[in-house]
This record gives C-alpha cells, sequence and structure tokens, in this order.
C-alpha cells in the first residue's frame, strides 16, 4: 500500500475513525487488496478523532496515513481526513467493516469516466431505487451550482469524490 513519494496518488481512501480497534485492520486490509488487485497508486487515510482504544498504532502497523484530527465528531473527522488526502480521487467508508471496500475499482472506473461524485448502497446490497433516487436528488441540488455528474452505481456503499470539485 505505501506510495513511493515519486508516484502520483489516483485514490485515497479515507476513513473517520473513533476506537474502531476491533473492526480497523479489516478495513484498511480490504481497502488496500482492492487497490493492489487493481494496480491503482494509492492511500489509506485514518482520520483519527480521538482514539484511545490502540486503532492509531493499528492504522501505522498496517501501512496507513494517520491525520489526527483535534476537532470532535465524524464530519470533522471526514474533513479533516479529505483535506490530508493527496489522491485526485477520493473514497470515504466508515471503519467498522459496513462497506465493501472491495468495490473501489469499480466505483473508480465511474470517476475516470468523469462522473464527479458517485455513491453506493450499503444497506439493501445496492438493490433499492428509493434510496438511490433521494440521494441522487439530494447531491442534484447541493451540487446544483458545480454542474457535477452524479452516478449511483448499484453496489457499494460509499461516496467517492474527485478530489479538484472539493472546494
Amino acid at each position: 500500500m505505501p506510495v513511493k513519494e515519486s508516484e502520483a496518488i489516483e485514490v485515497s481512501v479515507v476513513m473517520p475513525c473513533l476506537n474502531e480497534a476491533e473492526t480497523l485492520e479489516t478495513c484498511i486490509g480490504k481497502a488496500a487488496r482492492a487497490m493492489r488487485e487493481a494496480n491503482m497508486a494509492g492511500e489509506v487515510i485514518v482520520a483519527d478523532n480521538g482514539s484511545s482504544d490502540g486503532s492509531v498504532e493499528i492504522a501505522e502497523r498496517m501501512g496507513a496515513r494517520v491525520v489526527n484530527v483535534r476537532a470532535k465528531g465524524y464530519g470533522n473527522a471526514l474533513m479533516g481526513g479529505i483535506a490530508g488526502a493527496r489522491g485526485k480521487y477520493i473514497v470515504m467508508g466508515d471503519a467498522d467493516d459496513s462497506y465493501d471496500f472491495g468495490h473501489i475499482p469499480r466505483f473508480v472506473e465511474q470517476l475516470r469516466a468523469g462522473a464527479d461524485v458517485v455513491m453506493g448502497n450499503r444497506f439493501r446490497g445496492g438493490d433499492s431505487e428509493t434510496c438511490h433516487a433521494c440521494a441522487a436528488s439530494l447531491f442534484r441540488k447541493s451540487c446544483a451550482d458545480k454542474d457535477w455528474k452524479v452516478v449511483l452505481p448499484q453496489s457499494g456503499g460509499r461516496f467517492l469524490l474527485r478530489a479538484e470539485g472539493i472546494p
């Protein structure tokens, strides 16, 4: 998973984290494996929000880059991790093993094809048209002034963005 300094990073996987020692190693491993098997230059960023259970040590041992986020809260951890990301594309997924990081290549393919936002559905295996319709509407409204192309594939359960679209 470690990327050479001279190598451009295509994908940054950002995992907000607060005391996720039970599942963090599994999540980092799945994300790293998906990128490695797809020959993607990538990094895993653990945006730690003050863990006291050994999560930071696990992340470092697994080769993830830890970004310490002092401002409390999930949103702050996510924003801190995104701010520290070096990839062209940013994948966001929780560190509780509720996302299938194995779908990263499929989602990145959509970004490479021109999508600005890609979102999956982790709750019903990707088959919820209602969830997708609501998410598409939400993203289209919030991104209307940016003219982003929104793609909602039928699997996964995370958001992926083009880094250059983030203010």
